[in-house]
């Protein structure tokens, strides 16, 4: 079992928790299925509003009050397709998981990052082991959401302004999909199916 999933990778700007969380606080950039010219659209069962960032930051109020954190609404999700897809998302990371230790999984993932996302490698440096393993157990608190839209989108949100502070851009969260999804391919081999790759699509334009 990995630590936590707090902090753990680096930035050139500094502490980094990991690419994972970027979803739901960013607007603008492309889309996993932006390319496949179908977000948003009923393909995924989702649509997203015109801003999801946070609308409150605990700011102070007269009298030194702090203001309450306002977090911005997830995007509308067809309860369906959550249905169809969550059981294929967890029962594949549960194969993920069974078949190599997290040592293991945190190693294949950075390979993967750096021989597969060449325009993420400057973002990190000075990795460790205990990193890796956090960076993969934050990924897998996500997963683990996928039946609840409205949990994956309280936990990415939590976690995107620190992201946004050091740098991270919602557009490295296409480079990252083809990291995963590659990691996915080499845990899972054979079972890497075209039902698995829809659904893991589904999954990632959500927290795109």
């Amino acid at each position: 079992s990995a630590t936590g999933m707090g902090g753990g990778l680096h930035s050139k700007k500094g502490a980094l928790g990991g690419l994972g969380a970027l979803g739901g606080t960013f607007t603008g950039a492309p889309s996993v299925s932006d390319s496949r010219s179908h977000s948003g659209s009923s393909a995924t069962g989702f649509t997203k509003g015109s801003s999801s960032r946070r609308s409150g930051g605990g700011s102070k109020l007269k009298g030194g009050k702090m203001r309450k954190k306002l977090r911005s609404k997830p995007p509308h999700c067809d309860q369906a397709l959550v249905t169809k897809f969550s059981p294929v998302i967890k029962s594949s990371w549960a194969k993920v998981v069974r078949s190599m230790s997290w040592d293991q999984l945190g190693d294949l993932l950075y390979k993967t990052l750096f021989d597969e996302a060449e325009e993420l490698r400057g973002m990190f440096f000075n990795l460790t082991q205990a990193q890796s393993i956090r960076f993969v157990d934050m990924l897998s608190s996500i997963f683990d959401f996928s039946h609840s839209p409205e949990k994956m989108h309280e936990k990415m949100e939590s976690m995107g302004a620190m992201h946004y502070s050091r740098g991270v851009q919602t557009e490295h969260m296409v480079p990252m999909f083809k990291v995963v999804t590659t990691m996915l391919k080499s845990a899972l081999k054979y079972d890497f199916n075209d039902a698995t790759k829809e659904a893991w699509e589904w999954l990632w334009d959500f927290l795109t």
